[in-house]
């Protein structure tokens, strides 16, 4: 019999939402219902629809003929508002009718304003009168979802949509692992709205991932490089690239490295840790010794992380200048780590360097709280320990001064289970870290790295909470902390003996730390504004962008499927993994398994950081 409704995209239309699926939107940046319309008009072929299980109300076409064969809206059983159109649509499809979603218009929907009072409760009676006369309405409105065959088009039309943006567009590159990294790339999203980053990162089966709105909508597209790589420059010529943004390429493939050049635009490269070096990104030997400033440093990283065979370090790091000279900035979020990489012989005539901290730090506060234990000192270490973080110093100390007056806490968890003498409080979400810190109550913040940070965002929780700070005196702690009363840098950090007598002294005279400050003298330079001015400028968006090519769209997103099946099984072997490492048969096993074996199972296996 045909179609017998047609509707509409809209921003708020459920089924038929744009950008975000199933979502309440609102209108993209830069853009009203209009100049939206356009975009789908440009972008999807006329006539192009897909068959829906139901009807949405915002914006639905009905034909006359359909309604004088099945009739009017059931008014008497769902009265004003919510179900009458999904019920009208069941009964069209019941009557060989069929329901359409038309994929190249777009309106606006307000949502929820004609009956926004009585909504909710009218809402949930309409929907259990459905599922009463279509018991399969449900499962077949779920199916429809889990198959959304209007991804691809709906990607095309976001794609098409950044390209007749306005406002510039930047493409990130990042190694899918997590932590500092992502935290960062979040920060730089939230600091500038009136960019549209892109996000590229490895996912499993040999393929990169494109995310094309990573903070707000989830729509990607994989690519397997050896094949597709002139698809993923399409792509981001028709969204308007205009500026590559590098924070890690572990895990990617080297021909993303001229991704910048093969786009004919500008390029940014922030260093996160120091894996251009020599491929060790902690700079730590075999025994978890920092080795960054030793003569023997090469030789001695390589026993923890060993360079590819037939490759010096000396060549590594020749191979990295090819991006380190493309950058417009090369961005160190401390001068501790600039000075150490400007050292290095193969990278001494670089000048495209910048010292800046990272953006939280301007917000963080300067005074510290007066605290003074009355019995026990609470000691506090946050985050996932690795061995360069600490986690077998803490676990050591925590064991030796254990019949001392003080507590050792741990907001996160170890690569492996910790003594008992830890009191282990478990994983956290970034934004209950704060509220978590308060409910633990401690007196004090310790920082037992072992490693030099190049930041460190815990450091920042514990700076805006103003509590006292003990920390290793190495890498970007001290110029952080310079100046600060209540903080104590520590020299002899690599001593797990040292820390317990610092302790136990601490657990008797409290002033130990209350009465120390950091010297002003550590303080070293930043660029504080580097993101609000020198960053933004020469950021492009071109005069024109071609149009998207669409014959790949579909063999793409079904390759996205297949590698979420991969990840998702992965994960969940890497979940049981986590659990088993958390009791003690696990904590001992642990013991037996060098590093290097255990962060290549936990890379094989998951690509997230510890603390998710």
């Amino acid at each position: 019999m045909g179609a017998t409704t047609v509707t509409a995209t809209a921003n708020n239309a459920t089924i038929c939402s744009f950008p975000v699926f199933c979502e309440d939107n609102e209108l993209p940046s830069g853009f009203d219902v209009q100049s939206l319309d356009e975009v789908f008009r440009g972008t999807v072929p006329a006539n192009m629809a897909v068959e829906i299980p139901t009807g949405v109300g915002c914006c639905m076409y009905m034909r006359r003929d359909s309604m004088d064969a099945i009739g009017l809206f059931d008014e008497e059983v769902f009265g004003r508002g919510y179900g009458e159109e999904n019920d009208w649509c069941q009964r069209a499809i019941k009557n060989g009718w069929q329901n359409l979603h038309a994929l190249n218009v777009f309106v606006y929907h307000k949502g929820a304003v004609s009956f926004a009072e009585e909504s909710n409760p009218r809402k949930e009676e309409n929907l259990n009168a459905l599922l009463n006369r279509y018991p399969a309405y449900n499962a077949d409105v779920q199916s429809f979802i889990q198959s959304d065959p209007a991804k691809g088009w709906r990607t095309a039309a976001f794609i098409a949509m950044l390209g007749a943006s306005a406002q510039p567009k930047v493409v990130l590159m990042a190694h899918g692992m997590g932590g500092g990294v992502y935290t960062h790339i979040k920060e730089l999203i939230r600091e500038h709205p009136g960019l549209n980053y892109l996000l590229i990162e490895p996912v499993a089966g040999g393929c990169i991932r494109l995310h094309l709105a990573p903070e707000s909508a989830p729509l990607y597209m994989d690519f397997r490089m050896e094949e597709e790589y002139p698809q993923l420059l399409e792509v981001l010529q028709a969204a308007g690239a205009g500026h590559v943004h590098i924070h890690h390429t572990m895990g990617l493939p080297t021909r993303l490295w001229g991704l910048a050049r093969d786009l004919s635009v500008t390029l940014d490269y922030t260093l996160h840790d120091y894996a251009i070096v020599n491929g060790n990104p902690s700079l730590l030997d075999q025994q978890g010794r920092f080795v960054g400033d030793e003569e023997d440093r090469d030789a001695r990283c390589a026993e923890r992380f060993p360079l590819p065979e037939g490759v010096s370090a000396s060549q590594w790091r020749k191979n990295q200048l090819f991006l380190l000279e493309q950058a417009r900035y090369l961005i160190c979020p401390s001068e501790d780590m600039h000075r150490r990489l400007a050292s290095i012989s193969e990278f001494a005539y670089l000048s495209n360097w910048v010292v800046t901290h990272h953006m939280d730090s301007r917000d963080l506060k300067a005074d510290v709280e007066s605290v003074q234990p009355e019995r026990t000192v609470r000691v506090l270490v946050i985050g996932a320990l690795s061995p360069e973080k600490g986690a077998d110093i803490l676990e050591q100390v925590a064991s030796e001064a254990s019949r001392s007056a003080i507590e050792f806490h741990l907001l996160g968890y170890a690569y492996r289970a910790l003594d008992k003498a830890v009191i282990t409080h478990g994983a956290y979400r970034e934004e209950e870290a704060a509220a978590l810190v308060k409910g633990i109550d401690p007196h004090v913040i310790w920082f037992p790295a072992q490693c030099a940070e190049t930041y460190s965002y815990t450091l920042s929780l514990a700076l805006q909470l103003g509590l006292p700070v003990v920390a290793s005196e190495i890498g970007a702690f001290p110029e952080r902390l310079a100046g600060r009363a209540s903080t104590v840098l520590f020299p002899d950090f690599q001593s797990a003996s040292a820390w317990t007598k610092f302790w136990k002294k601490a657990a008797v005279s409290f002033e130990k730390i209350t009465d120390t400050a950091v010297p002003e003298a550590y303080r070293a330079p930043s660029d504080e504004e580097f993101y609000e001015h020198r960053y933004l400028d020469g950021l492009l968006v071109p005069d024109s962008v071609p149009d998207l090519p669409m014959q790949f769209m579909d063999h793409s997103l079904a390759n996205a499927q297949k590698t979420d099946v991969l990840m998702g099984r992965r994960e969940k072997l890497f979940r049981v993994l986590v659990g088993v490492l958390q009791t003690r048969f696990g904590s001992a096993l642990a013991k037996l398994v060098p590093i290097s074996i255990q962060r290549r199972v936990k890379r094989f296996l998951t690509r997230k950081p510890l603390q998710d």
